[in-house]
C-alpha cells in the first residue's frame, strides 16, 4: 500500500480560514445577484442566456462552488479526514475559476470589451468585482502552496513501546486506536465507489480532452480561437468562464480524481465530493437550458455535428455520474489499517519492541525477561540462568548479587572468598569491595539470617559442602613468611622497633 500522508492540525486549520474566506466570497455575489436582480430573473439569465435588465454577476458554477467550500470548511474545523481532499479540490476550482474573473474583469474596457452587449457591467460593480476576485485569486495561490507542507506520514511514530500502529487497549466497550495516534483512522473509499468513480473521472477527462481538441479544430483558421479560451468577448458573467478555459480546467481535475480514486487513496473520497459538489448544479442548469429551449435531440442552427454530440453525452454523464459518486463517496469508507513498518523504522528508543530486548545505551539490568521468576543474563528472579546473574537480586544470586546463598563477591548466609556470613569461605571474611566485611577477628554479622532454600550451597570451586549455619568461623590461615612479614608474626611496619634481644640493643 502506499504510504499514507495526512494534513497536520495547524495546516487543516488555517486552509479552513483561506476556505472561509472564499466561501464568504461566493456566497456575497450570488446574495448581491438575488437581492438586485431577482431569484427569478437569475435563473432565467443562467437557463434561457442574458436578457434585458441588471444583468448577474454570478453563474451555475458558483453555486456549486459555494457547496463545496461550505463542506471543505465544515471539514476542515471538525476535523475529519476528508478534509485534505475537500480542501485541495476546492482550493484549485477556486484559484482557476476567480483567475479567470480577474483576467476579464481586469482588462475590460469600454474600447476593449469582454463581455457580451447584454451582459456590460456598470463601473463600480466591475471594480469591486475585479478587486475581491484579485484578492481571492491571491490567497488561493497561497493556499495552494500551503496545503502540501502539511503532509505528514501516518501512522506517528509510536509514543510507546511496540510498532507504530500497535493497537493500544482503551476503556471496556472504547474503540481501539492505533498506537500513539489521534483521532479516528482515515478511510479510504471501498472498492465498488472507487472504482465507479475512477472510471467516470477517467471517462470525463477524456471527453474534456476531445473537447479541447474539437474547439481547436473548428476554430483553427479563426481569429476567435484564442477569445474561446481566454473569455475575450463572449462571456456573459463577470464571474463566468469561457467553453476553453472549463475545458482546460477540469482536465487536470478530472484526471487527478480518476487516478485518487482508483488507488483508493485516503484523499480520494474528500476530492471526488468536492468536484461532484462543483460540477453538479451547472450540469443539471446547461441539461435544462437544452431541455428548456428544445435543442437537446436536435442540433442548433450553425452548430457542428461532433461537438454537439460530445456536449450532450458529456452532460448526461456529468448529471448521473456525480449523483452516483456523492451517493458511492458519501457513505463510510474502509478504515485503512497501517502495515509493519520498515526495518530499523520507528522502533522507540528503550528497545527493539519486543519485551526484554535490550537497546541501544540502556544500562544493563535496567530491562526485564517476561518468563517470571527464571531470568536472562541481564534479569532478575527466583532462579538464575546458566551462569548466573550478574547483576540481579533473588534467593539464588550471582557473583555479584544478594541472597541467601551469594556468589564469590557476594552476601548471604554462606559467602564466597571475599563475602561475609555465618558461614565463610576458605580464606575468612576478609573487607571486600563489596561486601560489608568486618575486622581481622572480628565476629561477622550476617545481612541475610533466612536459611537457603536449597540445603547446601555449592562453593566458588565446586560442589563441597559449606559448613553449617551458625558455626564459629575459623580464624584466618597463617600468611606465608616475607620481608615485610616475619614468619609467625604480623606484619612489621616501618615504624616499629625491632625486639630487644634478638640483635642486641638498639643501635643509635
Amino acid at each position: 500500500m502506499p504510504q499514507i500522508r495526512l494534513l497536520n492540525n495547524g495546516v487543516r486549520i488555517t486552509a479552513g480560514v483561506f476556505c472561509l474566506l472564499f466561501f464568504l466570497h461566493t456566497v456575497f455575489w450570488l446574495g448581491r445577484d438575488v437581492v438586485e436582480v431577482g431569484l427569478g430573473s437569475v435563473l432565467g439569465t443562467w437557463i434561457n442566456g442574458p436578457g434585458s435588465g441588471t444583468a448577474p454577476v454570478t453563474g451555475p458554477y458558483d453555486v456549486g462552488l459555494a457547496i463545496a467550500q461550505a463542506t471543505a470548511l465544515w471539514a476542515a474545523f471538525a476535523g475529519r479526514r476528508s478534509a485534505g481532499g475537500l480542501l485541495a479540490a476546492t482550493t484549485v476550482a477556486t484559484l482557476f475559476m476567480r483567475l479567470q474573473a480577474t483576467i476579464s474583469t481586469g482588462s475590460h474596457t469600454s474600447d476593449d470589451q469582454w463581455f457580451l452587449p447584454q451582459a456590460q457591467p456598470d463601473e463600480p460593480t466591475l471594480g469591486n468585482v475585479f478587486l475581491s476576485t484579485t484578492l481571492i485569486t491571491f490567497l488561493a495561490l497561497i493556499a495552494c502552496v500551503v496545503l502540501p507542507t502539511g503532509l505528514r506520514g501516518w501512522p506517528k511514530a509510536a509514543a510507546t513501546p511496540g510498532f507504530p500502529g500497535a493497537p493500544v487497549p482503551g476503556p471496556p466497550g472504547a474503540p481501539i486506536t492505533p498506537n500513539g495516534q489521534d483521532g479516528d483512522a482515515p478511510q479510504r473509499p471501498a472498492k465498488t465507489a472507487g472504482t465507479v468513480s475512477g472510471l467516470l473521472f477517467g471517462v470525463l477527462s477524456f471527453c474534456s480532452v476531445l473537447g479541447i481538441g474539437t474547439l481547436v479544430w473548428e476554430f483553427r483558421s479563426s481569429s476567435i480561437l484564442g477569445a474561446v479560451f481566454t473569455g475575450h468577448g463572449p462571456l456573459t458573467r463577470l464571474l463566468g468562464l469561457s467553453p476553453g478555459w472549463s475545458l482546460l480546467m477540469f482536465v487536470p481535475l478530472y484526471a487527478v480524481g480518476a487516478l485518487l480514486s482508483l488507488t483508493r487513496r485516503v484523499s480520494a473520497r474528500g476530492f471526488a465530493l468536492g468536484l461532484a459538489l462543483i460540477v453538479l448544479p451547472a450540469s443539471c442548469v446547461a441539461l435544462c437550458s437544452y431541455f428548456s429551449n428544445g435543442v437537446y435531440f436536435s442540433l442548433a442552427e450553425g452548430e457542428p455535428l461532433f461537438a454537439g454530440l460530445l456536449n450532450r453525452v458529456q452532460l448526461l454523464v456529468e448529471v448521473f455520474g456525480t449523483i452516483a459518486v456523492l451517493i458511492l463517496m458519501g457513505r463510510s469508507g474502509e478504515p485503512v489499517t497501517p502495515g509493519m513498518p520498515p526495518v530499523g523504522a520507528g522502533l522507540p528508543a528503550s528497545g527493539w519492541g519486543v519485551p526484554g530486548m535490550r537497546g541501544p545505551g540502556v544500562p544493563m539490568g535496567a530491562v526485564g525477561m517476561p518468563n517470571g521468576g527464571a531470568t536472562g543474563p541481564y534479569g532478575n528472579g527466583a532462579g538464575t540462568g546458566p551462569y548466573g546473574a550478574p547483576v540481579g537480586n533473588g534467593p539464588v544470586a550471582g557473583p555479584v548479587g544478594n541472597g541467601p546463598a551469594a556468589g564469590p563477591i557476594g552476601n548471604g548466609p554462606a559467602a564466597g572468598p571475599i563475602g561475609n556470613g555465618p558461614a565463610a569461605g576458605p580464606y575468612g571474611a576478609p573487607v571486600g569491595p563489596y561486601g560489608g566485611g568486618v575486622p581481622y577477628g572480628g565476629t561477622p554479622t550476617p545481612h541475610h539470617t533466612a536459611p537457603s532454600p536449597q540445603g547446601p550451597m555449592p562453593g566458588p570451586y565446586g560442589n563441597s559442602s559449606m559448613p553449617p549455619q551458625g558455626a564459629p568461623v575459623p580464624p584466618p590461615p597463617a600468611y606465608p613468611p616475607s620481608a615485610a612479614r616475619p614468619a609467625g608474626g604480623a606484619p612489621a611496619t616501618p615504624d616499629s622497633p625491632p625486639s630487644p634481644g634478638t640483635f642486641g640493643p638498639p643501635t643509635p
